[in-house]
């Protein structure tokens, strides 16, 4: 199965938002969004429509997303420096 909790975290940092920052825009607690980008919580369909609203991208874009990182080990990570 697709592993989407990796795209969340990619998503975030790439947009450069702190979890305290999605976790406001999602009406949830911070440790409760830690545990979505840790895979601990499975990410419902609602909060995924949420999120993609947040990054302005379809929830296919982000299945995308989360297919292409689980294909690439070593994706590069927003916020890595070469």
């Amino acid at each position: 199965m697709l592993k989407i909790y990796p795209a969340i975290k990619f998503l975030r940092l790439k947009n450069g938002l702190t979890q305290q920052q999605v976790a406001n825009k999602l009406n949830c607690t911070v440790p409760a969004y830690s545990k979505l980008e840790t895979g601990t919580t499975e990410i419902t369909h609602g909060l995924l429509k949420q999120l993609s609203v947040i990054y302005d991208m379809s929830i296919r874009e982000i299945y995308q997303l989360a297919l292409d990182l689980s294909k690439d080990e070593d994706y590069e990570k927003p916020g890595d420096k070469n």
